[in-house]
């Protein structure tokens, strides 16, 4: 025995190589725990998220105007979730996996007003965590682009520029 549970029975500690072994297994064990959670979570909010939001939909256009609003349905996937191998949405960004204005947000946290409660030196450089990542914004503009194809005809028609001939 040996490790983290030789320790906790008083047993002298695993030579290095086997150290490193298990320390390596105990922390694949909880990335992949922490992981599933996340997925699991990420899976259920998006799908309370997209149900609530059909309904309202469905309830501002039995209003009597039509079809004037519409839901733009991402297909996320598992795969897709919050820690997910191939996640639309950032983790937790840091100098070694930084989202596109790391930098550039890192230099405006510095000139936050004194007492703003909205953001902090804590949170301001994370502010991404949870946001769609590049693959993520391009899925949703893909289904609002989607969704909005039902108003095109319409709005041609209503909007198009009348061209005479000479």
């Amino acid at each position: 025995m040996g490790g983290p549970a030789a320790a906790a029975f008083g047993l002298p500690p695993p030579d290095p190589i086997s150290a490193a072994i298990i320390g390596a297994i105990v922390g694949n064990v909880a990335a992949d725990t922490y992981r599933n959670i996340a997925v699991d979570h990420s899976t259920i909010l998006v799908g309370d998220i997209s149900m609530f939001m059909q309904q309202n939909i469905n309830s501002i256009n039995q209003l009597g105007a039509g079809t004037i609003a519409g839901f733009a349905s991402v297909p996320f996937t598992d795969a897709n979730a919050f820690a997910a191998p191939q996640s639309w949405l950032w983790i937790l960004p840091t100098p070694v996996t930084p989202d596109e204005v790391f930098a550039q947000r890192g230099v405006m946290c510095q000139h936050l007003p004194a007492g703003d409660s909205n953001y902090n030196g804590t949170t301001c450089p994370v502010a991404a965590v949870g946001h769609p990542n590049v693959q993520g914004a391009q899925q949703y503009a893909l289904a609002i682009e989607q969704q909005l194809q039902q108003w095109v005809p319409g709005w041609r028609k209503a909007f198009a520029t009348t061209q005479t001939a000479p």
